[in-house]
């Protein structure tokens, strides 16, 4: 693992405490790294799921990176707003559930909040990437959209962690999380 990354997801997460929403910015040569720490440090340490909104990379991709890497993935569930899209039709999996694109924010709100609902311990709801979602969506869509969903994670005092990807980072994006986040973290 990185050392620039080692730990610093999962402690500014912590410092913020629960019911926070972090933007973090990463480089893509420490994106897995990043994630790895947040799964195998922050996840497994407070023994909560884990909910993956993916809109750049499709759950099977991230599973496989994952399983390679040696980082469980039993305590994630993601919602897949890729493989439906890109592959016409997914596989049937109890903790994936997708959606059509990621221009369907309402259902992934939706979909969102139906695994919260079966998580009585708490989660981390990771958003990857606001480039992606950026790319797909009208800016001021895409601010309600955040707006709504980490509100709805900060409701139930669960922590919520919206990656982007830094030199991919358009300045409206920029200033859009820093309005629907706590902090915006650097780990570039």
């Amino acid at each position: 693992m990185n050392n620039a990354i080692k730990g610093k997801a999962s402690a500014k997460l912590e410092e913020a405490g629960s019911g926070s929403a972090i933007a973090f910015e990463v480089d893509m040569e420490k994106y897995f790294d990043f994630i790895s720490e947040l799964l195998e440090s922050f996840v497994s340490a407070k023994k909560i799921k884990c909910i993956y909104v993916t809109s750049s990379i499709s759950s099977a991709t991230l599973i496989k990176a994952l399983d390679a890497l040696g980082v469980d993935a039993s305590n994630v569930r993601f919602v897949d707003c890729v493989s439906k899209t890109i592959f016409g039709s997914a596989p049937t999996l109890d903790h994936v559930s997708y959606v059509e694109g990621p221009t369907m924010l309402e259902n992934i709100i939706l979909k969102v909040k139906y695994f919260l609902k079966k998580e009585k311990e708490g989660a981390l709801v990771i958003v990857d990437s606001a480039n992606a979602f950026a790319a797909y969506n009208d800016i001021r869509l895409l601010f309600e959209f955040f707006q709504i969903l980490l509100n709805v994670v900060r409701s139930r005092g669960d922590y919520a962690a919206v990656v982007s990807i830094s030199n991919q980072m358009r300045p409206e994006v920029r200033e859009m999380l820093t309005l629907v986040s706590d902090q915006i973290v650097n780990l570039s």
